[in-house]
């Protein structure tokens, strides 16, 4: 999934973090709204904030982990249909770890 993020962003990285939240980098939500410390980031307008920007997998309301995302230097952020998509793409990924989860828990 990381590959695929990169190529929909166009993201210098991006790498998968499991476990606890730990900061409040900027977030890109499951709307293609980024946010920035609560409050709504205008990319259009400011392009991505600095630093990496998470992108949190959550399936049934259970938090996976996150993608930690780094545009590219000066690079002009996605349109709003990419987002969306890298977005979905979180999901499936939360999905799947979910299954492997319940899947494991099964085992004898």
């Amino acid at each position: 999934m990381r590959q695929e993020l990169v190529e929909v962003l166009e993201l210098r990285a991006c790498r998968f973090e499991y476990g606890m939240l730990i900061g409040r980098p900027p977030r890109l939500d499951p709307d293609g709204t980024v946010r920035v410390d609560g409050w709504i980031w205008d990319l259009e307008q400011q392009g991505w904030p600095d630093g990496e920007i998470e992108l949190r997998a959550i399936v049934h309301g259970r938090y996976q982990g996150r993608f930690l995302m780094t545009p590219g230097p000066g690079s002009v952020p996605p349109p709003l249909e990419a987002r969306l998509v890298a977005a979905d793409l979180a999901a499936q990924a939360a999905a799947a770890l979910d299954e492997d989860a319940v899947g494991a828990g099964s085992r004898p």
